[in-house]
């Protein structure tokens, strides 16, 4: 079984996105965007639409590819596509899988191309347009050994509350969101330095995709940042390490 998956090294976010349909407020670049509000819209839902992606050299690899938010129906499409040249020939083409909020994939083998898209087609669509949120693409980092699945997931609530000078108490409400854990122990100098990574990359401000089991992307795949700065511990008398990595759903 394939433990525990980073994904954070976003070629999506490395070239130029376009879309021969959209609206003037909604453009294809919001899908670069880590703000979920911030979506790109076509102006039409007739036919297949895609959202291309030109990374402006030979070809970068991947292996992985994510929406977090589209708004199509229980029978719409969304394939990812690679080409050989500009949008033109197709080399590979895959439904990504899931609901609404996310859809994800692992591809079967690594592709490496200049040329991606993703095409949208919705034979009854919900709305007057497509819709998609944040987009991944690229690779992960897989930890040699899974989280311990002992951690304290809960939703945390950000709504304040003020009190005047008589006593009276005001509020201001917010939407909940989730918070996931990830204890660790037992990893790896390799595990450690590939955390490292993702921290230096990510910090505490960025987005990134998480996938606790990769056999079930399509429902075990959050988009999250991190809140803490992981303590790597040594265990006595070995090579390795405890950690935890605690991260929010970003909304």
């Amino acid at each position: 079984m394939a433990n525990i998956r980073f994904h954070y090294t976003n070629l999506w976010d490395a070239g130029t996105v376009t879309a021969a349909s959209a609206l003037a407020a909604w453009p294809a670049i919001n899908t670069q965007h880590r703000w979920l509000t911030k979506s790109w819209r076509s102006a039409s839902v007739a036919g297949a639409i895609q959202l291309r992606l030109d990374l402006g050299a030979t070809g970068y690899a991947a292996d992985f590819a994510a929406i977090r938010f589209n708004n199509l129906s229980g029978i719409g499409t969304a394939h990812i596509i690679g080409y050989t040249d500009a949008f033109t020939t197709i080399d590979y083409s895959e439904d990504l899988i899931g609901n609404n909020t996310i859809m994800a994939l692992y591809f079967a083998a690594t592709k490496t191309y200049r040329y991606w898209a993703i095409e949208l087609a919705d034979a009854s669509p919900v709305a007057a347009y497509f819709e998609v949120g944040r987009v991944f693409l690229g690779s992960y980092i897989e930890m040699s050994r899974n989280y311990l699945g002992t951690g304290d997931d809960y939703d945390a609530d950000p709504s304040t509350e003020t009190k005047s000078d008589g006593g009276q108490t005001s509020s201001i409400l917010r939407s909940h969101y989730g918070v996931r854990q990830y204890p660790f122990e037992g990893i790896t100098a390799t595990d450690k330095s590939n955390l490292k990574a993702l921290f230096l990359s990510r910090g505490k401000t960025r987005d990134f995709f998480v996938c606790e089991n990769p056999a079930y992307a399509s429902t075990r795949t959050y988009y999250v940042k991190l809140v803490n700065e992981p303590v790597y511990t040594p265990r006595p008398g070995t090579t390795r390490f405890n950690t935890l990595l605690e991260a929010e759903d970003l909304r």
